[in-house]
Parts: C-alpha cells; sequence; structure tokens
C-alpha cells in the first residue's frame, strides 16, 4: 500500500516513542519514497497528537511545497 504513494506528496509525523512505526520503518520508508516529508515529535507515542509545535512545523512546511 505504501508504494502506492510514490507519485503523490506526503507527510510522516512519527512520535519518537512509537511502538507502532519503529525507526527503522520510518527511515525505509524514506529509502522507498525519497520525497517523503518526515518529522519526527520528541517525547510522544503513537500517534502524535499534531497539536506539538514539531507536528505544526512539519505540516506547515509541507503545506507550503505544494
Amino acid at each position: 500500500m505504501f508504494a502506492a504513494l510514490k507519485p503523490l506528496p506526503a507527510l510522516a509525523i512519527r512520535g519518537e516513542l512509537s511502538d507502532v512505526i519503529s525507526a527503522a520503518t520510518f527511515d525505509r520508508m524514506a529509502r522507498e519514497k525519497p520525497d517523503l516529508v518526515r518529522a519526527t515529535v520528541p517525547r510522544r507515542g503513537h500517534p502524535p497528537m499534531l497539536d506539538e509545535a514539531e507536528s505544526i512545523a512539519a505540516i506547515d512546511r509541507f503545506l507550503a511545497i505544494l
């Protein structure tokens, strides 16, 4: 399913303490889709709430490139 995102712009936000998406998986996602915009939110599990400063900044950056 992730491969279906290849032609689309995409943002992935991972909580640093996630027990669902490991750091290794997050890195593999970047290898599979080099233009993937990524952000890691410190001290958060899965899912981040998206109200963290890091999440908001990542979303703003992503929207600016669309």
